[in-house]
């Protein structure tokens, strides 16, 4: 007997197993043109999902898992399939710029991507898989509950009490605490898809199709809540970016996904990797000069007058590394990754043109918390640009819990396990001045000339602490005795304001030229990822290397 002859008898043998699997292969990998869903898919300007994980992953670089998941018919008692029912839940691996991610989507073609048409082992499978080999795990929501509809309790025969371990999110959850996970949504997210999306380190929402809510305007209307909602009106873009609920937008799908693909740019695969370093070259002379003349006119002398603050991020930052995260929510807070040198470090600074002249909202303290603890866990130094004359007063801001949102900032800072720089461009007042530069030790900062600080702003500060003074000179005196003595004490006090006192004292580090920054944190970067990031490297693995596997299944 031929070899040849041999080895063609053995394929013939599997025959009718490789045609089958050719079979449902034929029904999932192309497009259901004759399906309602999928027609009524195409027509709301939506990509198809094979084409959504083309279009986001390198080409020809993935790799599916359960390529045959589904629910059959079969004829009789045979394994004759009549029909075929794909998973609503894709699952692989592939690349983007070259490094491996993991990454999920829902076809919302089939069951409007309610859970219930997906097989939930598969879910579980691949959150685990990825968690296992330490890749970043990336969730494409276009769907809507965990179980689906109510006419699922008719198949079933029974109605049943939600489950959670079953819904995955255990390994959801663990995946949290070692590799990045984003989620985007590219369509309705409603309950457990709503949940998957924000269970992640970032999230963004396409502008033209996207919408996420705890339930849906049909479910809103018959609970006797309100009437004639849309998506958008419910949960769209500007609702959930404007909450922090969602962290980015983008006008397009593709738009999306190159925003997913800018963030990874800045994340490492696991929290067992270092952030990325990319190659840099210095600045052209010309360039440079440039930079260093917006720095030295950036800050006004006159402290009540208003400034810009993107020039000078982007004036510190490598060329066109700048990337903002959650710009529509949490003002004054700016969050956000850049470059210095090549090495990745996390942003933060304030807005002194947002509604609260700069002063520390709840929203904002929560938005800086989110940014502190992501960038904690994945090793990501922290560079900070303070402008802070303190939290917000008045009775908007007692409503909203500004004190209790302060202190869980507060907790995050000092929980941190990365290396801070802190850049004092103007005010650090009072206790949201106080934790954003002293809250590890030692410090690294150094002040601009333009600096101020204290337990309280002059304003208002003289008048509250020289109350009583104040009053007798006006009782002796009248209006002008007071003017006077009110000339006097900001006299004085603006003598003990020069920074340069508070250097001498050895109360801040150094005062530069705001030019000079940029070099600054240039050696500061080197020397932390040389020195501090493999120290915290060590006890990073200690901690992983005690997390223990679970099983899911």
């Amino acid at each position: 007997m031929s070899r040849r002859w041999q080895k063609k008898s053995q394929e013939d043998q599997f025959k009718d197993i490789y045609d089958k699997i050719d079979q449902i292969h034929g029904i999932t990998r192309n497009p259901p043109l004759n399906s309602r869903g999928y027609d009524k898919h195409i027509k709301t300007g939506k990509l198809w999902v094979r084409t959504r994980i083309n279009t986001i992953l390198d080409k020809d670089s993935y790799r599916e898992i359960g390529t045959v998941t589904g629910t059959p018919t079969f004829k009789g008692n045979s394994n004759e399939m009549t029909d075929f029912v794909p998973t609503n839940y894709l699952s692989g691996f592939g690349t983007i710029n070259g490094r491996r991610v993991g990454l999920a989507a829902d076809d919302f073609t089939i069951r409007a991507g309610h859970a219930d048409g997906a097989l939930f082992q598969k879910a579980l499978y691949f959150e685990h898989l990825a968690l296992v080999h330490k890749v970043p795990i990336i969730r494409l929501i276009d769907g809507s509950s965990g179980g689906g509809s109510v006419a699922v309790y008719k198949d079933m025969g029974y109605t049943y009490i939600p489950p959670a371990t079953g819904a995955g999110w255990t390994p959801m959850l663990d995946s949290l605490s070692q590799v990045p996970v984003i989620g985007c949504i590219l369509g309705p997210a409603v309950g457990l898809g709503a949940a998957k999306v924000t269970m992640t380190h970032f999230s963004v929402i396409s502008n033209q199709v996207g919408s996420m809510f705890n339930a849906g305007p049909i479910v809103v209307e018959k609970a006797g809540i309100e009437e004639g909602l849309t998506n958008s009106d419910l949960g769209g873009p500007g609702v959930v970016c404007a909450n922090g609920a969602i962290d980015n937008y983008g006008e397009s799908e593709k738009d999306c996904f190159e925003i997913i693909r800018q963030f990874l740019e800045y994340m490492p695969s696991s929290v067992l990797e270092y952030p990325p370093l990319r190659p840099y070259s210095r600045l052209a002379s010309d360039k440079a000069a440039a930079r260093a003349k917006i720095l030295d006119n950036a800050i006004p002398r006159q402290s009540s007058r208003s400034y810009q603050i993107y020039p000078i991020v982007e004036a510190l930052l490598d060329e066109e590394s700048w990337f903002e995260v959650g710009p529509a929510w949490g003002a004054p807070s700016i969050t956000g990754f850049g470059r210095i040198a090549g090495h990745t470090v996390g942003l933060i600074t304030f807005n002194v043109e947002s509604p609260s002249l700069g002063a520390l909202t709840a929203a904002g303290a929560k938005k800086l918390q989110r940014h502190v603890e992501l960038c904690s866990l994945f090793g990501i130094p922290i560079v900070q640009l303070v402008d802070m004359p303190g939290f917000a007063i008045g009775s908007q801001a007692e409503r909203e819990g500004t004190m209790r949102a302060g202190v869980d900032c507060v907790k995050a800072y000092y929980n941190a396990t990365v290396p801070m720089f802190n850049v004092v461009i103007r005010k650090c007042y009072g206790i949201a001045g106080a934790f954003l530069v002293d809250n590890k030790l030692p410090h690294f900062r150094v002040a601009w000339p333009s600096g101020e600080w204290g337990s309280l702003p002059l304003e208002g500060g003289i008048e509250a602490a020289y109350a009583f003074p104040l009053k007798q000179a006006f009782q002796k005196g009248g209006p002008e005795a007071a003017k006077k003595l009110m000339g006097e004490l900001q006299h004085d006090f603006a003598v003990l304001s020069d920074p340069v006192r508070t250097a001498m004292s050895f109360g801040v580090e150094e005062i530069v030229r705001p030019s000079q920054t940029r070099g600054i944190l240039v050696d500061w970067c080197k020397m932390v990822y040389k020195t501090l990031l493999p120290q915290r490297m060590d006890m990073e693995r200690i901690r992983v290397g005690l997390y223990k596997s679970r099983s899911y299944l």
